[in-house]
């Protein structure tokens, strides 16, 4: 009977740790503003790492914005793999553009500071930096594939993936 108790707290304990750490998953917000089509060009001008080629600027519904950002959550471990990296303390910038026919959001992940908590023209304006590894990264977002197709940091090419 003992064993059986004993046996019983410890699935009990896994159970509770288990719940409570999916749930810290789904509780994760990211900071996150989608680029005005007018300043979105910009954001492709980045002077440390290579950003995708691109023919158009486009508008897609805000429903496939926040698609994008749940994937960041989502698949948070692997991009944690690729650098250590916290996703909750970057600020995202989404921009959507055509290639080939195909629809993508570019994600450009800066480091939040408390400069940029107290600037609010990181939701107007791209912010482009120079070197800086994994302070600022971006990534290609494949919107019919739902997966990130390219991600690179500031400086060497962390990984490759796929390229457009």
């Amino acid at each position: 009977m003992i064993k059986i108790l004993k046996y019983i707290t410890i699935l009990v304990i896994l159970f509770i740790s288990l719940a409570l750490s999916l749930n810290q998953k789904s509780k994760i917000k990211l900071r996150y503003t989608i680029l005005p089509i007018e300043n979105s060009e910009k954001v492709f001008s980045q002077c440390s790492r290579g950003t995708p080629k691109y023919a158009k600027i486009i508008v897609v519904g805000d429903s496939i914005n926040t698609k994008a950002i749940e994937y960041l959550i989502e698949k948070r471990d692997t991009i944690i793999g690729l650098v250590n990296i916290k996703i909750e303390n970057y600020t995202y910038q989404l921009t959507s553009f055509k290639h080939k026919l195909k629809n993508f959001i570019y994600i450009n992940a800066n480091i939040t500071n408390e400069e940029m908590e107290n600037k609010l023209s990181w939701k107007q304006f791209p912010i482009i930096w120079c070197d800086g590894n994994s302070s600022s990264w971006g990534a290609v977002y494949d919107i019919k594939k739902n997966v990130i197709i390219d991600f690179q940091t500031n400086g060497p090419l962390v990984s490759m993936i796929e390229k457009i």
